[in-house]
């Protein structure tokens, strides 16, 4: 009787059957059936800091993939701010696409504390045409230049044998000249 809990801790142990499953990132191009990848959407987003006749302060570039009617979500946190913002594109005949965008925003405010901040708008719109996003509005008094761009375009594979290698401005990359927003 007692060789069964050990037998039985052995068993768990195996590393086969112990492991958890690993599931791809959400918005990686792993997260995309490969029998599906001809319906797949790439969505760019390039986020800045830009105060207009100086240097750009920040920039973030990244690319999601989803396929339509599935959204994917962008996380933006600052030392006073977070912004999550999630687009859902839905494919149509003209325009190409209706786009939900949800955006939310987080902040501290010098005078009440916390604020908190939401949108939902719809668009419709071609591929490859920019859409733009100010978390804290184009033109805000207290001077946040953040801006958020997004294009949506058709995954192109670059190579049939390979699904999963996109093209070479469909790579993720980011680069930081400075602190975060």
């Amino acid at each position: 009787m007692i060789l069964w809990p050990l037998l039985l801790a052995g068993l768990l142990s195996f590393p086969g059957w112990s492991q958890e499953a690993v599931f791809p990132e959400p918005g990686s191009l792993a997260a995309i059936p490969p029998a599906m990848l001809e319906e797949a959407l790439s969505i760019s987003i390039d986020a800045s800091i830009n105060i207009p006749g100086e240097d750009i302060k920040w920039l973030v570039r990244e690319v999601k993939y989803t396929l339509p009617g599935a959204s994917i979500s962008i996380k933006l946190y600052g030392s006073d701010s977070a912004i999550i913002f999630t687009l859902t594109p839905h494919k149509r005949k003209k325009p190409d696409l209706l786009l939900i965008a949800q955006g939310q925003v987080w902040f501290k405010n010098k005078d009440s504390g916390v604020g908190y901040r939401t949108s939902v708008e719809s668009l419709s719109i071609n591929y490859g045409e920019k859409v733009l996003f100010y978390p804290f509005g184009a033109n805000p008094p207290e001077g946040s230049p953040l801006r958020v761009e997004i294009v949506i375009e058709q995954y192109k594979n670059k190579d049939p044998k390979n699904p999963g290698t996109a093209l070479p401005d469909q790579n993720s990359a980011s680069v930081d000249n400075g602190t975060n927003p």
